[in-house]
Order: C-alpha cells, then structure tokens, then sequence
C-alpha cells in the first residue's frame, strides 16, 4: 500500500494541478533539465527549513517572554505566600488576645462591680 502510494506520489506530479507543473517547467529550465527528483526534494527541503526558521525567529523571543512572565509570576506568588505567613501570624496574636484579654476584662468587671457595691455601703 505505501509503495504504490509513493508510486502514485512519484507519477502524480504531472496530475497535482497547474502551479505545480508550471514551478516544475521553470525550474527544470533554469537547472538547464538537471530538475530531478533529488533537486525536487532539495527544494521541498530548503522550503520546509525555510518554515523551520522561521517559527524559531518567532517561536524563540515568545518562549524568552513566557518563561519572563513565569519568573515574576513566580516572585509574586512567593511574596503572597509570606503576607499569608505573616497575617496567620497575626492572627495567632489577635486569638491569643482574645483569649487572655476576655478573662482579665471579665474579672476587671466583676471587680468593679464589687468596689461600686462597697462605696454604696460606706
């Protein structure tokens, strides 16, 4: 199957349309008949390392600006990362707080409660 593919490939050539056989003429011409099948594919090749070329030209400074951006992104994650260190670290305070000041306020109160009492009694 894909030999005769390759055949029908080869023999083609002259049934792949109009452009395709006038590119053929003219090349044949100006390599005087000397367009064989190896220049064709030389030619398929330079096209294809053409294509190559220039999707690394384009390719290259696109891949240079994303890694850019991962990099900051990247230092901008670490500097979130630590603010959430530090507001958890603050909030461990804040609780500590809460837990300690309540009781001291609730005693303080009583307390108050108390001496109000004796001054009304004196």
């Amino acid at each position: 199957r894909a030999k005769q593919w390759y055949q029908r490939r080869v023999r083609g050539t002259q049934r792949t349309g109009f452009c395709h056989s006038c590119l053929r003429g003219v090349l044949s011409y100006l390599f005087c008949g000397l367009y064989s099948r190896d220049t064709h594919n030389l030619v398929h090749m330079t096209h294809n390392l053409v294509h190559i070329m220039h999707n690394v030209v384009h390719v290259t400074p696109d891949l240079v600006h994303v890694t850019h951006n991962v990099v900051h992104m990247t230092h901008n994650v670490v500097h979130m990362t630590h603010n959430v260190v530090h507001m958890t670290h603050n909030v461990v305070h804040m609780t500590h707080n809460v837990v300690h000041v309540t009781p001291d306020l609730v005693h303080v109160t009583h307390n108050v409660v108390h001496m109000t009492h004796n001054v009304v009694h004196m």
